[in-house]
């Protein structure tokens, strides 16, 4: 985000900063009206049908999903039924009925008859608890055991007379069972399987005082869960009122997770759609990807698994492992929306994808299922919160960090509500890792939230899709935005580039008088800040001038228009040298306030080969004549840094065959390098140095020695 900040103030003082030069230069007044005229681009009619149509689709998907998940949650998610609270109802949960609970070895029973007679002592089995026992797996059940029930229930005398005539009936949720026998007074009267209990007890099995003896033997095989549900209470009440209930059992073998897994798969099938003809950024692909790993752990819990031929407990341990890969998945998600360069992170998520992988597939095929159960509930009740809070630390720190921005006060909101709805999914969290310490320790903790936890991952994902589908938009404003900006900025720059390429001497190379020249110029952007200058001085002398401004781009362009349009002016031009040098440092002191400057070459040639050079914060001249090369140098400032600045000439004879030899520091640079070139020019010999062959050796034994700068070159030979 900084860096796109950064960019567009860069960009609007480019523009500025063009638009003063502009200003300063005549004859470019249509240029600029036109300029004008052109950055008023209107959107296409196909664009505009574009985005109408997506934020239709957009709409249509989330009216849709909200109307299906909202009729679904008051379809089932009304909860607790009415008919546990009802008059006419004995509910044996809330009344804190303590059941006889047996599993594992014998512990004085000969055979399973003994588990269901009253008489057998308490001693015989496992535990006493209040059922549903709400623990899956069981503590300490093995597969294949069967779980025996026994408790004698008193049925209070009003719900036996609201009743009336009608049949009393057992009902529970669902029992997780092959196959289950129900026992009344130690009698066999009902078999049922895994299916919702409703089974009847006869009138004449119940006391005068109303009570009865009830034992259930649930053979449990290899199901993932054991027994009596945890979801729903153990009631006692007229079949009638309890039947309506039986839809739930269905419900949460199927059509129950489609309330989960629909809106999920909705969101993704759209951003599907978004992410491959918007080609956006790749937070979009970590968003999907958490959408199909979240959706999956809901598809291995429900019944649509035996369609591909999983079943039982292998379906239970993938939904387990499904879940944890769904965690950190959103932690890349959450690091990839908020921009982060932390690379330390990424490499530490991308080891947890590895490790966890290599835990699912040990629990799958390595270990019994109630080891690799608690093994995959162990690792998500510790992942989580460690996910959740580094998760809402980051969107603070970013909600923090976008807040200074004018431009990302909405996505610092965003980052400050996604900051919240982590907060509490971390408090949910710690509430299962509460549970978990609890259980380890042997406590009872009075913690349970039906569904809670899958309620929040739905809502979780709604607000992830609803702010990535924001930033989306956000994105495409700012780009089209940005695309404007810049096309604006190049077209202006063209013009500049333009400009600044008229400012170059016409002739390149030619002759004048007793001396020939040659210019090469190279501009490593399209605006260079090194210039040429060619013009005729005192008394006809011939006068060359190479500068460097400081600086790059647009204002190095407007510190050379500003140089050269000083030295066209006649007065400035037909002073002297020390004249011309002084003049041109006030007016660049003068327009610039000491903020940008040039570094000159500068000499002037009269007719009989007489030189007078001056050098600023340059490395000076090359003379090449017949006996040996030197270089004409002498300490300067750069001119328009200060208010006043001197100047020292050095005088030099040109004879016939001399060159003087000039380039910027794009070509070359250091004292080393230039010894390298002195020798190089020495090796050539006289009469091979041309300026194809100068300008390629200085390049050649330059390259090593600057970075990519403006690369200009100056030299004048005196041919007769």
């Amino acid at each position: 985000m900084k860096r796109k900040e950064a960019l567009q103030k860069r960009a609007d003082k480019m523009a500025s900063g063009i638009d003063r030069m502009l200003l300063r230069l005549r004859l470019t007044q249509k240029l600029r009206d036109s300029l004008v005229q052109a950055n008023a681009i209107e959107m296409s009619a196909q664009n505009r049908l574009r985005e109408i149509l997506a934020v239709l689709l957009a709409i249509s998907t989330l009216t849709i999903t909200s109307v299906f998940f909202v009729t679904r949650l008051l379809d089932y998610g009304n909860w607790p039924p009415a008919a546990y609270k009802s008059q006419s109802v004995y509910n044996l949960t809330s009344a804190g009925i303590k059941w006889d609970i047996h599993y594992g070895p014998s512990r004085g029973c000969e055979d399973d008859a003994c588990y269901v007679r009253p008489q057998t002592p308490s001693s015989f089995f496992n535990r006493q608890a209040v059922l549903p026992l709400r623990e899956f797996p069981i503590k300490d059940w093995q597969q294949g055991e069967p779980i025996f029930y026994r408790a004698t229930v008193t049925i209070p005398e009003s719900v036996r007379k609201l009743a009336g005539t009608q049949p009393l009936s057992l009902h529970t949720i669902l029992m997780f069972a092959q196959s289950w026998d129900l026992y009344l007074n130690q009698e066999l009267v009902f078999q049922g399987t895994q299916e919702t209990m409703l089974a009847p007890i006869p009138s004449n099995f119940i006391r005068a005082d109303g009570s009865v003896d009830i034992a259930i033997k649930a053979n449990i095989g290899d199901l993932p869960y054991q027994g009596i549900a945890n979801r729903g209470d153990l009631v006692i009440g007229p079949r009638s009122e309890l039947a309506p209930l039986s839809y739930f059992s269905r419900d949460n073998a199927t059509s129950l997770q489609l309330l989960y897994l629909l809106p999920k798969l909705a969101f993704c099938v759209v951003f599907s759609l978004l992410f491959v003809f918007a080609r956006t950024n790749r937070e979009i692909s970590w968003f999907l990807l958490f959408g199909l790993t979240s959706s999956l752990e809901l598809f291995f819990r429900s019944d649509f698994t035996s369609d591909v031929g999983l079943k039982g407990q292998t379906a239970a341990l993938l939904a387990l492992i499904a879940r944890n890969l769904s965690l950190l998945v959103l932690a890349r998600f959450i690091y990839s929306f908020f921009r982060l360069k932390i690379r330390w992170i990424e490499k530490l998520i991308y080891v947890g994808f590895i490790l966890m992988t290599l835990h699912g597939v040990v629990c799958l095929f390595g270990l019994s299922y109630s080891v690799a159960t608690r093994s995959l509930d162990i690792t998500a009740i510790l992942l989580k919160p460690f996910v959740y809070i580094v998760s809402t630390g980051l969107a603070l720190m970013m909600s923090g960090l976008l807040s200074e921005f004018e431009r990302s006060k909405m996505r610092s909101r965003i980052a400050l509500a996604f900051a919240f709805v982590l907060f509490v999914g971390t408090a949910l969290a710690f509430v299962d890792l509460a549970k978990l310490i609890a259980n380890t320790l042997s406590i009872n903790l009075p913690l349970t939230i039906v569904n809670l936890t899958w309620i929040f991952d739905l809502m979780l994902f709604i607000f992830m899709a609803a702010i990535t589908g924001i930033d989306m938009a956000l994105q495409h404003t700012q780009q089209r935005q940005l695309q404007f900006q810049l096309q604006n900025l190049n077209d202006r720059l063209e013009l500049a580039s333009t400009v600044q390429s008229t400012l170059l001497p016409e002739p390149m190379f030619g002759e004048e008088g007793s001396l020939s020249f040659h210019f090469r110029y190279i501009p490593a952007e399209r605006m260079a800040g090194d210039w040429l200058f060619k013009g005729q001085g005192k008394d006809g002398s011939q006068r060359f001038i190479l500068g460097d401004v400081t600086g790059k781009g647009p204002a190095a362009a407007l510190a050379v228009a500003a140089t050269i349009g000083a030295l066209r002016q006649k007065d400035l031009l037909n002073d002297d040298i020390t004249s011309t040098v002084q003049d041109l440092n006030k007016h660049l002191f003068t327009l610039f306030r000491g903020k940008a400057g040039t570094s000159v070459c500068l000499v002037d040639i009269a007719d009989d080969g007489n030189a007078k050079i001056a050098v600023h914060a340059m490395a000076g001249w090359l003379h090449i004549s017949a006996e040996k090369i030197k270089l004409l140098s002498a300490r300067g400032s750069t001119i328009g840094s200060q208010n006043e600045i001197s100047t020292s000439l050095i005088e030099v004879k040109l004879e016939a065959g001399d060159i003087l030899l000039c380039f910027s520091d794009g070509c070359l640079e250091g004292a080393r390098t230039m010894r390298k070139l002195v020798d190089a020019l020495n090796k050539l010999g006289r009469a091979e140095i041309t300026a194809d062959k100068i300008f390629d050796t200085v390049v050649e034994i330059g390259k090593d020695s600057v970075q990519p700068d403006d690369q200009a070159l100056i030299m004048i030979k005196k041919v007769a």
